[in-house]
């Protein structure tokens, strides 16, 4: 997964706080419905990202939309990023706080991108596989990428298996481009 420094450093700070808090649950929940807030409402993010307005107002709007609603302690999080101007890193916070949450609990998510549908029966399938290969519980995300003609790619993490015919097409071109005419016997 990747991350920068400040974006790794703050989202440790708070998940350490949420398992001292015995809140992980309760701190996830919340930040998955800041993050649907964000996206569901692109100009609260980008109010929050402007750098014309002033952090006072920021931290108002904020108090009000989450108040009483969210936990403080995220409350006071959000406000901290904010004094700090860091909060154009928030959804990337949430991001990763989401992926500690599920290494926590070994559970894994993996990428995959298929050219058609893939059945209940063969995700199934997959899924052990993965389980069988990682060790660990598989969350699947399919998405249907007709581009690849047939087979399957896979990003776990940072590692990328592509067994797609397009990628062996495209190896098969970086092959036959490194030949010479010379090589096959034709002057």
């Amino acid at each position: 997964m990747l991350k920068n420094a400040a974006v790794e450093r703050y989202t440790k700070a708070l998940f350490d706080l949420a398992v001292e808090e015995n809140s992980l649950d309760q701190f996830n929940q919340e930040l998955i419905e800041i993050n649907r807030l964000l996206t569901d409402q692109p100009d609260l993010e980008r109010l929050l990202n402007h750098p014309q307005i002033p952090d006072f107002e920021k931290r108002d709007l904020i108090k009000r939309i989450l108040g009483s609603e969210f936990s403080p302690l995220i409350l006071n999080f959000i406000l901290l990023l904010i004094d700090k101007g860091r909060q154009t890193l928030l959804k990337d916070i949430i991001e990763y706080f989401q992926y500690l949450v599920k290494e926590a609990r070994g559970i894994v998510e993996v990428q995959v991108y298929t050219a058609f549908e893939l059945s209940s029966e063969n995700e199934s399938k997959l899924k052990q596989k993965l389980k069988e290969l990682t060790g660990k519980e598989v969350e699947l995300q399919v998405t249907v990428d007709p581009s690849l003609i047939g087979g399957i790619r896979l990003r776990i993490g940072d590692k990328v298996i592509d067994g797609s015919i397009k990628r062996h097409l495209e190896r098969m071109r970086e092959d036959l481009a490194q030949i010479q005419v010379s090589q096959l016997g034709v002057s």
